[in-house]
């Protein structure tokens, strides 16, 4: 998920949180497969940073990427997942 991705969903859950008139959420994604994983380009670049600088990018990145188990009404995820060793996924796919 690239940072970007990650704004949009913050700006999408805070959006829904306000909305009275939001039943549910189905969460879909484009493409075949959702794969658990980062954006690699976004990856690669911190890399060439020092650790701290590291260290507030992801708490920051993960801060916005968390938001989205904070939405209030119930929420669906309509999607396909590929087996991954980096991240979890329902057995029997």
């Amino acid at each position: 998920m690239s940072e970007a991705m990650g704004l949009e969903i913050a700006l999408a859950v805070d959006h829904l949180n306000l909305d009275e008139s939001c039943g549910v959420v189905v969460v879909t994604g484009e493409g075949d497969v959702f794969r658990p994983a980062g954006d690699l380009e976004m990856i690669s670049g911190l890399t060439k940073l020092e650790s701290e600088a590291v260290r507030a990018f992801m708490e920051s990145y993960y801060g916005v990427i968390f938001r989205l188990p904070r939405i209030e009404v119930p929420t669906i995820a309509m999607i396909k997942v590929r087996r991954s060793a980096q991240g979890l996924c329902p057995s029997g796919l």
